[in-house]
């Protein structure tokens, strides 16, 4: 190929990806004017707002010039018709000024700038159709259509990802801490959903997108059957302060593996294990990095047949092809210490000090027993492992440990009549027993504490002589709003934002610790409860 064909070539190439880039452009802009009509706009709702766009997708993705974009533009405004309008004083409600920036886009002329501005101003109250306030007053989406095939439709795809980033662009409680620009997620996103002509690249760009708002509570749930066909490596492993280790490798007659338990993992798949994880953390609901790095189950899952892996054993390295299954509970239950213990009332061998432990994995209502109250009644130590999903027994506990009640979180609210504000309210109280334990309390948590046990955790800090230990809980509370995106595929979002009394948000950050305890590799040699064994050590220590 001659100099100059290659020049051509060039250009050709980059006129293409600047077309493909204004298409793009274009078509983010109309979908961020079409979830605004829909939101603020009393019309889109006595309409078939959904045909709207699938109708006018060619059109954009067409566009040559912004002349002919506003033409589209200018035209679903006026088929929204007029309004009666209603100059809005928000003054008691906090504003998501995030979720207007989309309309200063040089997409727009000043003209359609003006129109929306002035709706925006003069938003008329109304009941939406498309959205409402559940009973535990957090945003709904209803009345939207569920459509399947999307893999068959380009559309409608452009339909999911324009649906899903406009409910979280005006009805995310935490939509100020989403860390990258959304309207550039929206434009870096599109193509993976334009593109994704099978069912199984639409559900992972679903994957991907729900991912970019950094919620744990961001998983999908699937009516039906997950179009992913996910097969297992054939180890378990656990992540510590020092790196990720294996816990367990399976071997059979037909398969041996020269791999060990407390080897360290240097690669997977062709990728050094740090940036395994940087990328497993892109298709893993996490509010945080910890949370996402000690996914471990999520280390196995592979869509291929074998995948390499590189350990370190005594100084050397070792390289296994291992071989994937489709069945994921070839592995036993490793051992682990955080299970040893169990409800109930225990001395310490080296003090000789009694002391309650109570598990909040498995502690009921009814376990809140006469027996129970009258044991804890012995002993001035508590130690609450809240490394687990709880089972609502926060209220009640509440009030058997702790003397009063006391404010422990407040939440913000989403506004439904207008979108992208919010406001705060007191949340609800803990306590109420006369006397309370007057002991002290020493609560464990780790990336396991998640949602409710993160509130459990918020509410039995208002303990006085309350002390929490352990690592980096998940950072995601409050109760979920559930999004339809198509094929059956819903995605969900922390519909209430939760934060202590005096303001510090828990989304992502994670409850409040006073002792931080990593896991290390010694904890997992001699099979050591690490937070435990600070906690008892506190307590051998209350001696002096």
């Amino acid at each position: 190929m001659t100099k100059l064909h290659l020049f051509i070539f060039a250009l050709f190439f980059a006129f293409v990806s600047s077309a493909q880039s204004t298409s793009e452009s274009y078509l983010v802009s109309y979908g961020q004017v079409w979830g605004f009509l829909k939101y603020f706009h009393p019309q889109p709702g006595k309409m078939n707002w959904d045909e709207q766009l699938l109708r006018d997708y060619d059109r954009v993705k067409s566009c040559t010039s912004q002349k002919e974009f506003n033409s589209i533009i200018d035209e679903i405004i006026w088929n929204c018709g007029d309004y009666k309008a209603k100059e809005r004083n928000i003054k008691d409600y906090g504003l998501f000024t995030e979720s207007m920036e989309w309309l200063d886009s040089e997409n727009f002329s000043e003209k359609n700038k003006e129109a929306m501005r002035k709706l925006y101003l003069n938003k008329p109250k109304f009941a939406n159709k498309y959205m409402k306030s559940s009973r535990s007053q957090v945003p709904h989406a209803r009345n939207e259509i569920k459509y399947w095939e999307a893999e068959t439709n380009e559309a409608v795809r452009y339909l999911a990802i324009t649906r899903y980033w406009n409910i979280i662009n005006y009805y995310c409680p935490n939509r100020s801490i989403i860390t990258k620009n959304w309207t550039d997620v929206y434009l870096e996103q599109l193509p993976h959903f334009t593109e994704a002509t099978t069912a199984q690249a639409f559900e992972l760009a679903v994957i991907y997108l729900s991912n970019e708002i950094e919620d744990g509570h961001g998983y999908l749930k699937i009516d039906g059957q997950s179009a992913i066909r996910y097969k297992y490596l054939p180890f378990n492993c656990e992540t510590l302060t020092e790196g990720t280790f294996l816990t367990f490798v399976s071997s059979d007659s037909s398969r041996m593996y020269n791999l060990e338990r407390l080897d360290k993992i240097i690669s997977l798949d062709g990728l050094s294990i740090d940036d395994y994880w940087i990328e497993l953390d892109k298709r893993i609901p996490s509010s945080n990095f910890h949370d996402a790095s000690n996914s471990n189950f999520n280390l196995i899952e592979t869509l291929k047949d074998s995948v390499s892996m590189t350990v370190e054993r005594n100084g050397n390295l070792i390289t296994e092809t291992l071989y994937s299954k489709e069945n994921s509970r070839f592995t036993p239950k490793e051992y682990h210490p955080i299970l040893v213990h169990r409800t109930g009332i225990y001395t310490d061998s080296i003090s000789d000090i009694s002391y309650g432990y109570l598990d909040m994995g498995k502690l009921k209502q009814r376990d809140l027993t006469r027996s129970l109250k009258a044991s804890l009644k012995t002993v001035d130590h508590l130690i609450i492992n809240s490394r687990n999903y709880p089972n609502e027994t926060i209220f009640a506990l509440g009030r058997l440990l702790i003397k009063g009640k006391h404010h422990f979180a407040q939440f913000r609210r989403m506004n439904i009549d207008f979108p992208g504000s919010y406001s705060y309210d007191d949340g609800v109280k803990i306590g109420g027993f006369r006397k309370g334990f007057s002991g002290k309390i020493y609560l464990l948590v780790n990336n396991r504490t998640i949602s409710q046990a993160e509130y459990t955790v918020m509410a039995l800090q208002q303990h006085p002589h309350a002390v929490t230990i352990g690592e980096q809980s998940a950072g995601a509370d409050g109760d979920i709003t559930q999004i339809p995106i198509g094929n059956g595929i819903n995605t969900n979002f922390s519909g209430l934002g939760v934060l202590y009394p005096d303001g510090t948000d828990t989304q992502q950050a994670g409850v409040k610790i006073d002792i931080e305890v990593g896991r290390t590799f010694e904890d997992l040699k001699n099979l050591n409860d690490s937070s435990l064994n600070n906690a008892l050590e506190l307590i051998r220590n209350s001696k002096n």
